[in-house]
């Protein structure tokens, strides 16, 4: 069943097998269906995980096909299951694969649901209140390609008003290591936006960080 999923992702154009094995997978992976969870867990963990992974890796930037770019979408799917369900078990794996810097180039291609899956991943990632992860995301400044996309967006767009989500969650939850870095490498950036997330992002990078002298510049 394993490889039947890798195999319908990479070859098949049957959406609908590859919609019914990926509901199969999130059944089975659910707490709250399945009692032997954490046993197809490890396999999953082990198995499959590094595979999906590699998948993503290797898909292409550009000439991807309609099928291609649903099967990621249902990849990522998966993911933000599992990083509902089995946050400090996905945090390792996050964080010691290196897994959001090579799926960093779903920022750049041009297609909407793609970027849309990214973001969210990002945005789920973050709600996962981990500060080893906060850590990780800052050394790698893996915000970099969302200022790139916002200065390419319309404001109007529904990617525009999913970055301001991010921002927003960001803001409210006061996570104090994302905003102090923020403030460092994008101050500047985040006072040229009017949307009111940046303000309020503005303000809280102010009440953090410039006690601390951390803002270069104002």
């Amino acid at each position: 069943m394993l490889s039947l999923l890798i195999t319908l992702l990479e070859d098949s154009n049957n959406d609908g097998l590859k919609y019914a094995l990926t509901e199969c997978y999130k059944n089975l992976l659910d707490p709250n269906v399945n009692e032997h969870k954490l046993e197809f867990f490890d396999v999953f963990y082990e198995k499959l995980l590094p595979k999906l992974i590699d998948y993503l890796a290797e898909f292409p930037i550009k000439r991807h096909t309609r099928s291609q770019v649903l099967s990621q979408h249902l990849i990522f799917e998966l993911l933000n299951f599992c990083i509902a369900n089995y946050k400090t078990d996905l945090r390792y794996y996050i964080i010691n694969t290196g897994m959001l810097i090579k799926l960093e180039k779903f920022y750049t291609i041009n297609v909407k649901s793609v970027r849309l899956d990214m973001i969210r991943l990002i945005r789920n990632i973050i709600s996962m209140k981990d500060e080893a992860f906060y850590r990780h995301l800052v050394k790698n400044d893996l915000f970099k390609c969302t200022f790139k996309i916002l200065r390419q967006m319309k404001r109007e767009s529904t990617i525009y008003c999913a970055i301001l989500e991010l921002f927003n969650y960001i803001t409210k939850g006061k996570i104090k290591t994302v905003i102090e870095y923020l403030g460092e490498k994008y101050y500047e950036e985040i006072c040229r936006m009017n949307a009111k997330a940046f303000k309020d992002l503005r303000e809280e990078i102010e009440i953090t960080c410039i006690s601390q002298n951390n803002v270069t510049s104002l």
